[in-house]
């Protein structure tokens, strides 16, 4: 059921065309489509053409082989087929922003057409992906991604995403990343694992970071950190702290104004830390802290200490700032 417009809300030329032309291609019904879109054009009809997790019709494929200029690629399960020399685009695709979904470690056979086994492969929820970018039950993503991407992507890539459940990569591929990507402004690899190390190796490499997501990749210690001087949005997901030192380099972060410390628990203790310390974090104005131990007295005291916050998102409503918190 389509959400009713709002009062006085009048549509614009895009919102009225857009759905017309997303059915006529879907029907196959133009019969002159234009040599070349625009990227701005091509992201917008490849959103709203495909779902990253279900495959890309072949007709619909064909016409964004041939016609599309696309910057901002979402891949997930089914979809990884769009880097093969089978459904290559054939216009040259300037990604500035690449999003890899559900990845996963899990190594299977892949049987031939009939029906006899014949070479490894790595399914990603119906993905393929061959062995020869695994090392040991390591994923080889910069190998991925070099061999996929076209060259002139290497310096204009900003936006990496690579979300899964306990990837892992092999020793080393963030400075190997940062060598054949070095331009990324925003990453987020929630759900891979990741050690200390590699991570101190992420901030001492990546320092023009504007956002960051490490969620549910274990990381424990954030010495180190205080290196992303234009970090303005950090993801700390299902994260624990056990000792306090390995948490306060985040006060450091002098332009974040996003901070989520949300929990899949009901006890996380995040917040708190966040409390333990008389260092305010100055440009902060939203904190997603869902699953932390909560009290009225450590809701108060972040909003004390935190000028500009506004609001937090507990559990699925938001407490803003108020005389009643504070006082």
């Amino acid at each position: 059921m389509e959400a009713a417009p709002k009062p006085n809300y009048i549509p614009s030329l895009q919102d009225l065309c857009l759905p017309v032309v997303i059915d006529h291609i879907q029907r196959d019904v133009y019969s002159n489509f234009p040599d070349k879109l625009t990227t701005k054009l091509s992201d917008l009809l490849f959103d709203n053409l495909h779902i990253p997790h279900l495959a890309i019709p072949e007709k619909i494929m064909e016409k964004i082989k041939k016609h599309f200029s696309i910057s901002h690629l979402t891949l997930g399960q089914h979809n990884y087929d769009f880097f093969s020399e089978r459904q290559r685009a054939l216009q040259p695709q300037m990604i500035t922003k690449l999003e890899l979904l559900s990845l996963k470690n899990s190594l299977i056979t892949k049987p031939n057409p009939n029906g006899k086994k014949k070479g490894t492969c790595m399914y990603y929820q119906g993905a393929v992906l061959y062995s020869e970018f695994f090392v040991g039950k390591s994923l080889n993503i910069v190998l991925f991604l070099t061999k996929n991407l076209p060259p002139e992507c290497r310096q204009i890539l900003e936006a990496l995403v690579l979300q899964g459940t306990s990837v892992l990569f092999p020793q080393g591929w963030i400075r190997d990343l940062h060598k054949s990507f070095p331009a990324l402004k925003v990453l987020d690899i929630t759900g891979c694992s990741m050690a200390n190390t590699e991570f101190k190796l992420l901030c001492d490499t990546y320092k023009n970071l504007t956002h960051l997501s490490i969620g549910k990749t274990k990381v424990n210690d954030l010495t180190g950190i205080e290196a992303l001087t234009e970090l303005t949005y950090l993801s700390l997901e299902d994260l624990e702290y056990k000792k306090e030192p390995n948490f306060y380099s985040v006060f450091l972060l002098e332009k974040l104004v996003v901070l989520d410390i949300s929990s899949n628990t009901s006890s996380a203790s995040t917040a708190k830390l966040l409390t333990k310390r008389k260092t305010s974090l100055s440009n902060l104005q939203f904190l997603a802290c869902c699953g932390n131990e909560l009290t009225d007295e450590i809701v108060g005291v972040l909003f004390q200490q935190n000028p500009k916050l506004q609001n937090m998102a507990v559990v699925s409503k938001y407490i803003l700032k108020s005389a009643d918190v504070l006082s």
